[in-house]
Formats: C-alpha cells, sequence, structure tokens
C-alpha cells in the first residue's frame, strides 16, 4: 500500500463487494492518479447500478470481471477528459 493511502473496506450492500481491489488496481494500472481513484470506483459503481436497474439487459454472469473492463473505460475516459482540458 502506498503511503498515506488508508485501505478501503468493501461496505455492506456496496454492488462491488470484494471486487473494490480490483477495480483501483485497474484503474492505477490505467493510470489514474491515487487522489482520484475514489471518484473512479465510484464511477464503476454507478455503471453497475445503472446495468443492474434496466430491466431489457441480461444478468451479468461475472460481475467483477465487467467491473474490471468498465474500470479501465473509466480511466481511458479520465485521459481523455484531461487532455480535452489542457488543451482548453
Amino acid at each position: 500500500m502506498v503511503q498515506g493511502q488508508q485501505q478501503r473496506m468493501p461496505v455492506e450492500g456496496d454492488p462491488l463487494g470484494d471486487g473494490i481491489g480490483r477495480v483501483r488496481a485497474v484503474l492505477v494500472l490505467g493510470g489514474v492518479p491515487f487522489p482520484d481513484l475514489d471518484d473512479g470506483v465510484q464511477q464503476v459503481r454507478l455503471r453497475l447500478l445503472e446495468h443492474r436497474s434496466d430491466s431489457a439487459r441480461q444478468a451479468l454472469r461475472d460481475p467483477l470481471a465487467w467491473a474490471a473492463v468498465v474500470a479501465s473505460r473509466v480511466a481511458a475516459d479520465w485521459h481523455r477528459n484531461r487532455r480535452r482540458d489542457e488543451l482548453a
């Protein structure tokens, strides 16, 4: 663990459950800075909840794998937005 970073424990009822560490790892590997990790995890949670609430979609076979893919997309979005902000 990086100094100054506290360990995040799963909260009861959290849609990511024990997968928070995996999502955070994907975000870090995707280049999201530590101060923005909690926001990235929250984005993944939101997308998972949106997916679950859409009755037209099929249930996820492996929600943690799906969350890891979404986390990689969130990291890519973070980079795109950062570049866009730098150009503005």
